[in-house]
């Protein structure tokens, strides 16, 4: 054919099916987007799961295997529960308990009384010669009893029944369980959650190199490891410091202890200490020695794990120092005693559970 004077033909469908195969820049980035939330919420279930399962770990390996009857598990009953905070020297036998509290917690309120004894207290319990409260466990786990078993497990299980019955009597309420926590694992747990602020009342300092004791704090609001926390509680008087600083009372130091357990549970409350469990859960695994069953624990764990500060009455019970003991005044025993059991005589549904918090809304 001859050559003609058209222009050439222009292709136009290739260049617009090429077009149509790009996506729009918006949507490719909605896209990414949407795979980083996809990743995200896998590995958010994934770490929930390794939670759940530490959880699960940690409460056998601190329960026991005891079977709770619904209407004896903490969502069903109003529960009273011994805490002791010891300072063990397995070398020299000696388990003294430094923090000693009682509390009675209560499902329907949601609410619960808690009672600081001072370490010093003069005990006069049934069975024993008179003397300070921090030494009774101690005396119950390693003294020379007729009545205590031979075999360590059983006086380990012996101990904490008299140390409940003791404490019972003094408050006469009756205490259903009991858990001892040494000060390692205490600053574990701390630590396990990053550290405190604390709002330190006054400075602090105190050597004792036979045993170890280093305490060196200074007035103010300020970040504490878990070291520095235990530190805090246990401050009495200062000891080979120069200056010295002023002495602690136990007033002064159960006050400390209160701060410090409301610190502990807002932390556990934010997303950083809920980051934080599975330290915490390492922390608490084979050194918290109680008789609460694993089932008691998890119950206690859902009814009061969004318990709020405020639903907290705290008591530290004072006294005046007589060169030996602490004697404290058998009026305010006989109020915290009746603090006490106010949480233990509120009526609760029999079914427990749904019903007890319909029950406390209304």
């Amino acid at each position: 054919m001859g050559e003609t004077s058209l222009p050439p033909r222009v292709d136009r469908a290739a260049p617009n099916n090429e077009k149509s195969n790009k996506q729009p820049r918006g949507l490719s980035w909605f896209k990414g987007v949407i795979i980083v939330m996809i990743i995200a919420l896998i590995a958010l279930l994934a770490y929930a799961g390794y939670l759940y399962m530490k959880y699960r770990e940690t409460l056998g390996e601190i329960g026991t295997e005891a079977v709770v009857k619904p209407e004896e598990k903490a969502d069903a009953k109003p529960l009273a529960v011994l805490l002791l905070g010891v300072d063990y020297r397995e070398e020299l036998r000696s388990a003294n308990t430094d923090v000693i509290m009682v509390a009675t917690l209560n499902p329907v309120t949601k609410s619960a009384t808690l009672v600081s004894i001072p370490r010093d207290t003069r005990i006069d319990p049934e069975g024993l010669k008179p003397n300070k409260a921090n030494s009774f466990y101690s005396t119950y786990l390693y003294g020379r009893l007729s009545s205590a078993p031979e075999d360590k497990d059983e006086r380990q299980n012996w101990a904490m029944e008299k140390i409940k019955e003791m404490y019972g009597d003094y408050l006469d309420i009756p205490i259903d369980y009991v858990s001892v926590v040494d000060f390692k694992t205490f600053t574990d747990v701390v630590d396990g959650y990053g550290g405190l602020t604390i709002d330190v009342d006054q400075n602090m300092c105190h050597k004792d190199n036979a045993d170890g004791t280093h305490i060196n704090l200074k007035e103010g609001v300020q970040h504490l490891d878990g070291k520095n926390t235990l530190d805090f509680i246990r401050y009495r008087k200062s000891q080979n410091c120069s200056p010295k600083t002023d002495e602690s009372s136990d007033f002064e130091r159960n006050a400390r202890q209160q701060q410090v357990i409301s610190k502990l549970l807002e932390k556990m409350k934010t997303p950083g200490g809920i980051a934080n469990l599975g330290s915490v859960f390492d922390a608490v695994g084979n050194h918290v020695k109680t008789d609460i069953p694993s089932q008691q624990i998890d119950a206690l764990i859902q009814t009061y794990i969004s318990i709020d500060t405020d639903k907290i009455k705290y008591i530290h019970l004072e006294g005046d120092w007589d060169g030996h003991y602490v004697r404290v005044s058998d009026e305010d025993v006989e109020n915290a005693k009746s603090d006490l059991q106010a949480q233990l005589d509120s009526a609760v549904p029999e079914s427990g559970g749904a019903e007890a918090e319909e029950a406390a809304v209304q």
